[in-house]
């Protein structure tokens, strides 16, 4: 009996054997799967860049209007609806006024309206994606009521994408329903939600400057507010300066921080009292705020209060406090050195050294200000401007 046969006659030999065949077979078959999805991939992505240029051509003739509507639906209906919408709201995001109405016309023409309205209906996400960026391009006061109910779904992206098309097709009374969806979800940022309203331009400052001013105080409202405060900043409202300025005076701290940061952006004039005011906030978080609004909008007569603010237990208070003083200029840098030097909390003395320091310049400003008049003549100059 031969050694071989010996082996396979052990009935644990022939298990282990089994196994490992049936391993080699599995790992086989799996590398080939692999191999497949990925050529099925690659296949379908270069039939749809072939299919993509083919539809650049009569697409591109029709938005220039040397192509009537009828030629070109007969010259692109061949092909899939889902890539000639995918294909269309490339165009669609860059054109606008009669190039969008045209688009919209052909739209209409590929049924692709109706398709986007029952995929709004499916039970699976990313089918009612679809439907939501269908419908975005397609655009109508018809669809409108679809997108804010669309606000409402279960997945963040959807919501997103419906607030996205709301925001391109324009409608005035999608406003306030995006910031009120937005405002009470986590899963979407802020950046997002000014970046979805910029797109309806100066339309929204109105609604946006009433919810401001609402006089609400839940929790809703307060994000809200806040939320609205931070997209008339980042979208340049000037005129709401007068609703910015009396959330000064919110007794929700959310709302004041907001209101700060837009003095920064919109570079709003405020008092000496409304910024003390935020300097001595019990919140730290707004004095923060205050301080950099202060070190923007603010002028000499607040150095004082800035270099009190070194003191603060808060290291953003200390941070933004000394960046305000330096940007405030010589008298900025004197009350920094003033701290550096004399002050008995040795975290003011730390920051102020920090401040100075971080700015390679700084060597220069003190040569400027060593050729300016004596540091005692300077500091009586300083007390009769008191």
């Amino acid at each position: 009996m031969t050694p071989s046969t010996h082996f396979w006659e052990e009935p644990l030999y022939r298990l282990i054997l089994q196994i490992t065949v049936l391993q080699v077979i599995v790992l086989g078959a799996f590398a080939a799967g692999i191999v497949l999805l990925r050529w099925l991939k690659l296949s379908r992505d270069k039939r749809r860049r072939r299919m993509s240029e083919a539809l650049n051509l009569p697409l591109m003739s029709y938005v220039a209007g040397d192509v009537a509507l009828e030629p070109t639906y007969d010259a692109i209906r061949r092909f899939p609806g889902r890539l000639i919408s995918l294909e269309l709201e490339k165009y669609a995001m860059m054109l606008g006024g009669e190039a969008l109405s045209k688009l919209r016309a052909l739209y209409e023409r590929l049924g692709l309206g109706s398709l986007a309205l029952r995929l709004v209906h499916s039970l699976f996400w990313w089918r009612r994606l679809e439907g939501i960026r269908l419908l975005g391009v397609t655009g109508g006061g018809d669809v409108v009521e679809v997108l804010l109910e669309a606000l409402k779904d279960q997945h963040a992206i959807v919501r997103l994408a419906a607030a996205r098309s709301l925001g391109r097709i324009r409608s005035p009374k999608a406003i306030k329903p995006i910031i009120e969806i937005m405002a009470a979800s986590r899963q979407l940022s802020r950046r997002q939600l000014a970046q979805t309203l910029v797109a309806f331009g100066p339309v929204t400052h109105p609604a946006l400057r009433r919810i401001v001013a609402s006089e609400e105080g839940d929790e809703a409202y307060r994000r809200l507010a806040a939320t609205a405060i931070e997209v008339l900043a980042i979208t340049g409202d000037i005129d709401s300066g007068p609703e910015i300025r009396r959330s000064l005076l919110s007794e929700e701290m959310e709302v004041r921080i907001a209101a700060y940061k837009a003095v920064v952006l919109l570079h709003l004039p405020l008092t000496e009292e409304e910024l003390r005011r935020g300097l001595t906030d019990p919140a730290w978080q707004v004095r923060a705020q205050a301080a950099l609004a202060a070190g923007k909008v603010g002028g000499d007569d607040l150095v004082t209060d800035l270099g009190a603010c070194l003191t603060d237990r808060s290291w953003w208070v200390r941070q933004n406090a000394g960046t305000a003083l330096y940007a405030l200029g010589p008298r900025g840098v004197e009350q920094l050195e003033l701290v550096s030097q004399t002050s008995p909390d040795r975290f003011a003395r730390d920051m102020a050294f920090r401040t100075l320091t971080s700015d390679p310049l700084y060597h220069l400003t003190r040569t400027d200000l060593r050729s300016g008049p004596a540091p005692e003549a300077a500091s009586e100059a300083g007390e009769e401007r008191a």
